[in-house]
This record gives C-alpha cells, structure tokens and sequence, in this order.
C-alpha cells in the first residue's frame, strides 16, 4: 500500500512538473503589457519620424522564426474648439469668417526597430471646421431710443470625445530569440487661432494593453 500511494505522488508530482514545464514554454510565445493613463507629447503640424513617442514596450521570445501578431488597445480622448467672429472687409462689408481645429493620434508597432505592417495607423481623429457670416449686435437705448453697436457677435464650439480602440499589427519570420516589441505614438494637432484654456485642441492617450502571440500568416503577399 505504501507503494502504491508512493507511485500515486510519484505521478502527481510528475504531472505537475510536465504541467509548470508546458506553461513555461506557452508563456514564451505570447507576451502582454499595460500601462494607465499618459499624456503624449503633441506636435503640431506635419508629421515627422522625430515625434514618436514609445507608450508601451515588452519583449517575446520565440525559439524558431515565427510569424507574429501585437494587439494594441487603448482608450483615446480628443478635444477641438473653434470660434467665428463678426468680419468685415476693407469696405466695410460683412464677410464669412471661418475657423478650423484638428487633433489626430497616429501609432505604430516597432520589433526589434522594425516597423510591423501596416505602417503607421490612425487610432484616432477629428476635424471640425466651422463658418459664418455675423453682423453687430445692436440695441435700442432705453433713454433715446437710440440704435447702438454692442460690439461683434461670434459663436464657439468645444467638442470633448473618449473611446477606446484597438488595432493589430503583425511581422513574418521573425528570427529565434528574444525580441523588444514597442508601440510608438504621435500627436498632431492643428489648433485654431482663437483658443482660451481650458477649451483648447488637445489629444490624449489613457489605459491601453498590448497582447503579442506567434502566428501562422496565410500569405506573405500583403495588399498595398
């Protein structure tokens, strides 16, 4: 009897450790990392290669070359505000006055410094433009009954969005060993004129993941 309940623990413990082993050797092909809310540097702009800001970063470990996928998800806020004023030309004339503001958060996933396909990917944007043609406001003097100016007239719009977005990038045969795998953000923004705080053009980025995992790609012919 003792015998058997030492063969019993023998084959307990074995299948524990073939267990912890197979767990060990899973855990090398995937890889995840998060991280709670930042605020990336804006630019303002064009976009430039200079402006990368890396938001999250891990590593993978592959034993063969392997094809991989990186699953980004991250929850984006965008803030736009634009204001019209009364315009009048050199004549005098009244005149359309138009405003615009534009916030945009571009990413992409970099391995071992190279760049994953697709490229660089737009998480998030908005544009909004506004127009209008405004004269002065006028008022009657109570006293005379006068007409008078009390100055230009204008109209604003502050626009305030939160989300949450998710995109996947992948890179085919990938080489054995261990890989740094990072996900690079970048703010453009294109402010309007007129801009007071706290209503101002702004983008941000808050909680997000990144889930990498080795794959099987179908094709190695990627659509331009």
């Amino acid at each position: 009897m003792r015998r058997a309940t030492a063969m019993v623990l023998w084959v307990c413990v074995a299948v524990v450790a073939l267990t912890s082993a197979a767990m060990a050797v899973e855990s090398s092909k995937e890889a995840a990392a998060w991280s709670g809310t930042q605020v990336v540097p804006a630019t303002a702009g064009a976009e430039s290669v200079d402006d990368w800001t890396t938001v999250l970063a891990g590593s993978l470990k592959t034993g063969t070359p392997k094809d991989i996928s990186v699953l980004f998800t991250a929850e984006t806020m965008l803030g736009t505000y634009v204001k019209v004023h009364t315009k009048k030309s050199a004549g005098g004339l009244l005149e359309v006055d138009t405003d615009s503001s534009e916030a945009a958060i571009v990413v992409r996933c970099l391995v071992d410094d190279v760049e994953a396909y697709p490229g660089p990917v737009t998480l998030d944007s908005r544009l909004v433009k506004m127009s209008a043609l405004l004269g002065e406001a006028i008022y009657t003097d109570p006293g005379t009954g006068e007409l008078l100016s009390a100055g230009d007239q204008w109209i604003s719009l502050y626009e305030r969005t939160r989300a949450a977005h998710a995109f996947c990038f992948c890179l085919d045969d990938l080489g054995s060993g261990e890989h740094v795998v990072e996900i690079q953000a970048q703010i453009v923004l294109s402010p309007g004129p007129h801009e007071l705080e706290p209503e101002v053009t702004e983008a941000y980025i808050g909680a997000r993941m990144m889930i990498c995992d080795e794959i099987n790609l179908k094709s190695r012919l990627f659509p331009q």
